[in-house]
């Protein structure tokens, strides 16, 4: 997966860390800062992101429909994929 796009948003946390494959999957970037609130919060370059908020989320447009309802402040449970396993975590939204 190359980085074509890296500025999608889920409540602006993830903001900066979403590669997008030309699939439109939801992927975490390889570039993802370490300072980051989705690195501190447990995602890793490579995740997939399969669901948000209790949402699932199957493409990009899934997650930017996703973040118009999500509101500033709030705490969300991202699932991700990663080596074959389902991850949760708990994401702080700016």
């Amino acid at each position: 997966f190359g980085v074509i796009l890296a500025g999608l948003t889920l409540a602006l946390a993830v903001a900066a860390v979403l590669a997008v494959s030309r699939a439109e999957e939801p992927r975490i970037a390889p570039g993802m800062a370490q300072s980051s609130l989705a690195y501190k919060a447990g995602l890793r370059p490579g995740d997939l992101v399969v669901e948000a908020d209790g949402v699932p989320i199957k493409s990009v447009r899934d997650m930017q429909a996703l973040e118009a309802q999500v509101p500033s402040g709030a705490v969300i449970k991202v699932v991700v994929e990663r080596a074959g396993e389902r991850l949760s975590f708990m994401l702080p939204t700016p």
